[in-house]
């Protein structure tokens, strides 16, 4: 994996490049700094890297590096409901609210914790 392109990349490509998009190499819209998981990792992991890189997806990989998955905040938050209450919960709803405020937090700014 050599970067990832969001939705959001080729907006502001489009907004500020002042070129038509097919014109745009992807390579001027990519993030290199790529957070990514593992499939063995724990869903917890998964999440407070989420939070820390301020991403709502992260690329899941294999020992080689190849691409085998996403997983986003919303797949983290529909396991977070489906443990509530269990004694074996990995992540919480609020640590999910908590984590969807860092993201959505400029970069750089430090998230308020409730």
């Amino acid at each position: 994996m050599v970067g990832v392109v969001t939705d959001r990349d080729i907006c502001i490509a489009a907004y500020t490049k002042n070129r038509p998009l097919d014109q745009i190499p992807l390579r001027e819209l990519m993030s290199t700094d790529v957070r990514t998981c593992q499939p063995s990792d724990e869903i917890a992991e998964a999440e407070e890297t989420m939070r820390s890189a301020q991403v709502h997806r992260l690329p899941v990989i294999d020992g080689a590096g190849q691409l085998l998955g996403v997983i986003s905040i919303a797949d983290v938050a529909r396991e977070a409901v489906r443990e509530a209450g269990s004694k074996h919960q990995k992540v919480t709803v609020r640590e999910i609210g908590e984590t969807l405020g860092a993201i959505s937090q400029p970069r750089g700014v430090a998230a308020v914790s409730a």
